[in-house]
């Protein structure tokens, strides 16, 4: 396996690379910071093609959709975590702590829905409703006590549309939030 390069201090676009940070998803990260003061981290490949080159300040390039050197930044609410953040991309719909920058679209896809299942799991109360457990948001799932009144699978509903909170929030009313394994159970034992 080749040794990974030392980016320390290169400078792409109005990024500048201060340090290695952990591997995930199969991918090696930098820490940069950019001319504007922001930090972020970006991947090495967006990095050393040009893909990403600055925190999301500017849009670098008149070919990008979101770019437009006249666009001013806004205050708007995130439909997922509706907290107000300052948005300073034409395209964003939501906050940069729920859908962080840089990210491709499978990983942009992925963080939607963390994001939004973890904002559904804090609405009914972080743990199972039968035995408490609270350990992981990934453990917990959504059980209809209604079969027949369900009107949206959550875990199989397609984040590539835009999501109304309202819809989802009247759905999860009609659940009790169980761990897989109290999930399981109601399933067997129920036969529903």
């Amino acid at each position: 396996m080749p040794k990974a390069k030392d980016l320390t201090g290169q400078k792409f676009g109005l990024l500048t690379a201060i340090k290695k940070m952990p591997s995930h998803s199969g991918h090696t990260y930098w820490l940069c910071r950019c001319e504007c003061g922001n930090e972020k981290e970006v991947q090495t490949s967006h990095l050393t093609c040009g893909k990403i080159q600055s925190c999301g300040c500017q849009q670098v390039g008149s070919g990008n959709k979101n770019y437009n050197k006249n666009f001013t930044p806004t205050e708007q609410i995130c439909p997922i975590c509706q907290q107000k953040f300052l948005n300073k991309q034409i395209n964003r719909q939501y906050c940069y702590n729920c859908i962080p920058e840089g990210l491709v679209d499978n990983e942009r896809q992925k963080a939607k829905q963390r994001a939004f299942k973890h904002y559904l799991v804090e609405y009914k109360g972080g743990k199972c409703e039968i035995c408490g457990y609270n350990k992981c948001e990934g453990a917990l799932e959504f059980h209809h006590k209604n079969p027949q009144e369900k009107d949206i699978e959550i875990s199989k509903w397609n984040f590539n549309y835009n999501l109304d909170i309202n819809m989802f929030l009247k759905e999860v009313d009609k659940c009790m939030l169980l761990c897989a394994n109290c999930h399981r159970e109601q399933h067997y034992y129920n036969k529903n």
